[in-house]
């Protein structure tokens, strides 16, 4: 693996409770989709079985697709869409924009630390060359 996919999964691996929270809220409103819409067009489209729901509800929180899994449920009975415009806005306006910052925030304190170890070992190897040639002995000061 390279040194940059390595500095990838490590920022993965720091932000891994914030994907675990996010994967935990898709899990919820899944099984909440799964009860609420039992029994209506809406649950024998999209949440059939819990695979079903899970996959769903992460295609309306990358909306990617996300009028197809919301609007049979909103034209059988409006209410429904409650518990999307709550998923949507906790999920996509707020969770999803907390995993970016985190997720960049990471990245640049690993980033600075490449920065700062390269500068270091850069110090080094100019100081030890300074050395061998010499130090400062041949300099009038």
């Amino acid at each position: 693996m390279s040194n940059f996919a390595l500095r990838y999964v490590l920022v993965m691996y720091d932000s891994a409770v914030m994907v675990l929270f996010i994967i935990a809220f898709i899990v919820l409103f899944s099984w909440m989709g799964q009860r609420i819409y039992m029994g209506t067009i809406e649950g024998a489209m999209h949440f059939k079985t819990l695979e079903d729901s899970l996959w769903s509800m992460l295609v309306c929180l990358t909306t990617s697709n996300f009028p197809d899994v919301m609007l049979p449920g909103y034209m059988a009975y409006r209410p429904y869409c409650i518990l999307f415009l709550i998923y949507m806005v906790m999920g996509l306006f707020l969770f999803m924009s907390l995993v970016l910052a985190i997720f960049y925030s990471n990245f640049k304190i690993r980033f600075e630390n490449k920065i700062n170890k390269d500068e270091l070992k850069r110090n080094i190897f100019l100081f030890k060359k300074f050395e061998e040639f010499g130090g400062s002995k041949g300099f009038l000061i």
